[in-house]
């Protein structure tokens, strides 16, 4: 079954044709060149404090974020206060399988690229969880607001808040690879589609 899965995940990742399709490539290259710009700018912005939340990517992510407490609400008060941060991270991964599903391996890189933002924008909000000085949603603070704040809970909960710093550190380690990773796939796609040589 595992070796299955991967058969299948290596040739809808990497198996593309080439065409010949110049408005395609022009319009993917530059997509693809404003996603590098928009990593780097990221990349460069500390982690901790509200820079990185203040990026229009944030209010992308938001409701789903907000859509994912409501979602798993049902499943206890731990999976409540968790699941905000699940819904932030499967819809784009839930993007990403549905382009791949239907072979467009481009438009999947896109969707991984978005997941690895979306763990980026959760490490503020992970760093936050002791000093809790991020507005909330709520319009206040996490000291005003303590139970809004999910990770205090989270991280409180699991007698690890002392380690918020270490936990948000990963989010933006893990972020940062999948953004790069997803960048070279689909700089790969577009060499395979467009900058290979054709077959005579």
């Amino acid at each position: 079954m595992g070796a299955t899965c991967l058969a299948w995940l290596k040739e809808r990742m990497f198996s593309i044709e080439p065409s010949e399709n110049l408005a395609g490539i022009l319009l993917r290259a530059s997509f693809l060149l404003l996603l590098v710009l928009v990593t780097l700018a990221m990349l460069a912005t500390p982690m901790q404090g509200p820079a990185l939340t203040a990026s229009f990517l944030h209010w992308l992510d938001l409701p789903f974020h907000e859509a994912g407490h409501v979602i798993f609400r049902p499943f206890g008060a731990f999976l409540h206060i968790l699941g905000g941060t699940l819904g932030q991270l499967l819809v784009p991964l839930v993007v990403a399988a549905a382009f791949l599903k239907e072979e467009n391996p481009f438009g999947a890189s896109v969707g991984v690229w978005w997941l690895g933002q979306s763990f980026l924008d959760c490490s503020p909000y992970v760093a936050d969880a002791r000093a809790r000085t991020l507005m909330l949603i709520s319009g206040e603070t996490g000291q005003e607001d303590w139970e809004g704040h999910d990770w205090f809970q989270i991280l409180n909960r699991t007698g690890t808040l002392a380690h918020d710093l270490m936990f948000a550190r990963l989010f933006w380690l893990v972020g940062a690879a999948l953004m790069l990773a997803a960048l070279a796939w689909a700089g790969f796609i577009l060499y395979r589609q467009y900058g290979r040589p054709q077959a005579r």
